[in-house]
């Protein structure tokens, strides 16, 4: 008479357990599609919210080997700035120039010659300068050789070129051209008026062996081209000469040299790219180590602070080319700037400007042993003086500090020498940069131990409360045992 009470009693059991081992199970589920599915929103969150940056890439031996070259750093600056992916667009000289017109590329990998010209025309901004590899040998900066066969003894320097035959790369080229230009020019040598024929080779090793195969009588190329080929056994330096040599200048330049020399490829960003980002792409590219892939895949051994192109402007202005092609030296006729009617009535209203002026920074500003205020600031100072009418009325006797702090309250209306920082941009208005100033870390000759930023970790490091560059260390750099003075 118990059997089925008891079965009933089991089978409720059993009903009870089923039930509560489907209800778990159905938790489990649910709690692991509600986990892939906050992973799944997660992810396409983080896909969303990354921001896409596209580098100009002058790509002038070809895209296929540019992007080879290059791909891998465009790789590390994505790897090493979370949120951010980095693109490269390889263009030629045209697509370039085109190219910089639109919104497209927010980045500017090129050649300095072209970089100089974006400056001008669209205000881009230097990041770092490239340490190239050539030959195994780090160099940050380069020039041009002018270059026969040696057996010809009918050339011996430049103005021996006059109605002969010349081979360049290209007439928009750099180091294959228009350093070289300019090295004649300032030796009292015209080519555009004095050869007979100048021709195009499209590259620096073809321009040599047109020398070498007896084509043409001089050519052009890039410095390190010639050690290149004879390095791979294309050609016999031997047979090769200078017109025109200046590596007694320049000791420590480990190539054949005809010309001055000049900073490397710059890494640059547009004008309106934001500040925070700037900072983030300049640091990582100038921590990249040499065997880094980026580097070793892009034959360079990294990158350093900004050079100063400044030199480069010069050779534009002299060659009267883009950005420069109607660039004309003023005459003494023309002493007085070209002021409009809101310029000269502002003038007539401040007449005197009240100048803050640096003890003891000279060159650029400093007081003389007679206390006067001297240097390329006071310069310039005077000069618009004499261009304007303006009078600048120069405040001495006050530290850093003290001259920003006179800015700040404005008891001071300009200072004539100082670095751009952000940070400086919300109480000051900055003109377009006059001069262009690398600054250096230094060490004791002896010491043999520190050779880059990463040597100075937990090293002491002197320098100058309220200077951009004391910022930009404890920014980049927190593990140096700042000493600030």
């Amino acid at each position: 008479m118990s059997f089925w009470p008891d079965c009933l009693k089991r089978c409720t059991n059993i009903t009870a357990f089923l039930i509560v081992l489907l209800t778990v199970t159905y938790s489990a589920v649910t709690h692991s599609v509600l986990e892939v599915a906050k992973s799944g929103t997660q992810n396409t969150s983080a896909l969303a919210i990354e921001k896409h940056h596209k580098i100009m890439l002058m790509a002038h031996k070809g895209k296929e080997k540019a992007l080879k070259r290059w791909t891998a750093t465009a790789t590390y600056l994505t790897e090493q700035i979370p949120g951010h992916r980095f693109e490269l667009l390889p263009l030629d000289w045209d697509g370039m120039r085109e190219t910089i017109k639109t919104d497209e590329a927010e980045f500017v990998l090129s050649n300095p010659g072209l970089y100089v010209e974006f400056e001008v025309n669209y205000g881009l901004r230097r990041l770092a300068t490239l340490i190239n590899l050539r030959q195994g040998k780090p160099v940050n900066r380069f020039g041009s050789v002018i270059i026969k066969r040696s057996d010809r003894d009918d050339i011996k320097n430049i103005k021996d070129l006059k109605n002969k035959h010349l081979i360049i790369s290209d007439h928009g080229g750099w180091g294959g051209w228009q350093v070289g230009w300019m090295e004649m020019l300032k030796q009292g040598f015209d080519p555009y008026q004095d050869l007979a024929q100048l021709s195009t080779s499209g590259s620096h090793d073809k321009t040599v062996m047109a020398v070498l195969a007896g084509e043409v009588d001089a050519g052009v190329c890039r410095t390190d081209t010639l050690e290149k080929l004879d390095a791979s056994g294309k050609i016999d330096l031997s047979e090769i000469a200078l017109i025109s040599s200046k590596n007694e200048q320049h000791p420590e330049f480990p190539f054949l040299l005809s010309t001055d020399l000049y900073p490397e490829w710059p890494f640059a960003a547009m004008s309106g790219v934001d500040n925070t980002l700037l900072k983030k792409v300049s640091s990582a590219l100038i921590r990249m180590q040499a065997d880094n892939v980026a580097a070793l895949t892009g034959k360079y051994e990294g990158w350093t602070v900004p050079e100063n192109y400044q030199k480069i402007h010069t050779v534009f202005r002299t060659l009267q080319i883009p950005p420069y092609e109607s660039f004309r030296e003023e005459s003494n006729q023309k002493n007085f700037a070209q002021l409009n009617d809101a310029e000269k009535k502002w003038v007539q209203e401040h007449k005197t400007i009240n100048v803050g002026g640096e003890l003891d920074w000279p060159p650029f500003a400093s007081v003389n042993a007679q206390g006067d205020y001297d240097g390329i600031a006071n310069d310039y100072l005077k000069l618009i003086e004499k261009k304007t009418g303006l009078n600048f009325k120069v405040h001495t006797g006050q530290n850093w500090n003290g001259l920003l702090t006179g800015l700040k309250n404005k008891e001071l209306d300009l200072l004539p020498a100082l670095y751009h920082s952000a940070e400086r941009e919300s109480y000051l208005k900055y003109s377009s940069p006059y001069w262009v100033l690398p600054e250096y870390i230094f060490t004791h000759i002896d010491n043999k131990s520190i050779s880059s930023f990463n040597d100075l970790k937990d090293k002491k490091v002197a320098t100058v409360n309220s200077y951009t560059t004391t910022h930009w260390l404890k920014e980049n750099y927190p593990d140096i045992k700042l000493v600030v003075k």
